[in-house]
């Protein structure tokens, strides 16, 4: 919720831990260091209620010649009251209050004191509809400056959902048999893995299995029997703590996913390795387009997040960003 991470993050003893985001699987017993104003979550909303008081530039302007302005028409009006009182044709106090009304009416600086801040009003609220914050009124009026574009990745780069992103079956097991029994596994699963795969079986019209002595291993996958086999769904961790060390080759391939940013997990049964699921988040459809559009306008994107350096670096590969930051916490990042 607050570091931008895409996918579920193992915690051990000593680790730090963010009020508000959900425990997986297990208990945990935490100690708390910080509490009311010195939370990330309280320093997030003292930042939000900070930028609604601000004014632009222009409005500082117009606030400071209306100041003036409007004593000198008052004054301007009272002059034509007297005079059409005093020198004006019959009824004359109806046209003294008239004139009063016309001059104060159409000389005073309307537009200088209601336009303005009306105006940023009416931007900040279309850009909300659209899901753009605008921090305060400044940022706003500079925006035609702009040099550079700073994008957060998940849920704006990223549609902030686990996806499924790759399928490799090992040793002549078949992509349907391995999603197979990675599916009927997982279903028994809370872990977000499992969605992702649940969508993939429903794409390929997969059966369900009974399965006997599902296990959830902590930290490291699960486990259970279909039809008298034993299958294991995890890391691998998991797999070496069952005796045996795992094939060069695949610990490669396993390797070659986390190193582009995504989570791989090995499927494995009685008769050996099964294959490799990876998972990632999902780039937005239109991410691409918009970072394109913008460097055609001369302005440079930059990418920040919270999520790990190859999860940032995969996804600024895909939509063609080239500078990028990663593991900032969300009131480091206009620092960076």
């Amino acid at each position: 919720m607050i570091t931008g991470e895409s996918m579920p993050v193992h915690k051990g003893v000593g680790h730090e831990v963010i009020g508000g985001t959900i425990n997986g699987k297990g208990s945990i017993t935490i100690r708390t260091t910080r509490i009311g104003q010195d939370t990330v979550l309280a320093k997030v909303i003292r930042l939000v209620e900070e930028a609604q008081f601000t004014k632009a530039p222009v409005q500082r302007l117009a606030d400071r010649v209306a100041g003036v302005f409007v004593p000198i028409v008052i004054l301007i009006s009272i002059c034509a009251f007297f005079v059409w009182f005093f020198f004006g044709p019959d009824p004359k106090i109806t046209n003294a209050l008239l004139s009063f009304v016309s001059v104060l009416i159409i000389a005073c600086p309307c537009a200088l004191g209601l336009a303005t801040p009306t105006a940023i009003m009416v931007a900040t609220g279309v850009g909300a509809r659209r899901g753009i914050l605008i921090k305060n009124a400044e940022a706003l009026e500079l925006t035609n400056k702009t040099k550079y574009v700073l994008f957060d990745k998940t849920g704006t780069l990223t549609e902030g959902t686990i996806m499924l992103s790759d399928v490799i079956p090992l040793n002549k097991v078949s992509e349907k048999d391995l999603l197979d029994v990675a599916f009927n596994l997982e279903r028994q699963s809370e872990h977000p893995f499992s969605d992702a795969i649940r969508n993939r079986a429903a794409e390929l019209n997969l059966e369900p299995h009974a399965v006997e002595g599902f296990e959830a291993i902590i930290g490291k996958g699960i486990k259970g029997r279909i039809s008298e086999k034993n299958y294991f769904v995890g890391n691998v961790a998991l797999y070496e703590d069952q005796g045996s060390p795992l094939d060069e080759g695949v610990k490669e391939k396993y390797q070659d996913k986390e190193r582009v940013g995504a989570s791989p997990v090995l499927v494995w049964g009685n008769e050996g390795i099964m294959g490799i699921l990876a998972f990632s988040d999902k780039v937005r459809e239109e991410s691409q387009a918009v970072v394109s559009e913008l460097k055609n306008m001369g302005v440079h994107p930059v990418m920040i997040t919270g999520d790990s350096m190859e999860g940032a670096k995969r996804i600024s590969e895909r939509v063609g960003i080239d500078q990028y930051f990663s593991r900032v916490l969300p009131d480091k990042k206009a620092k960076s």
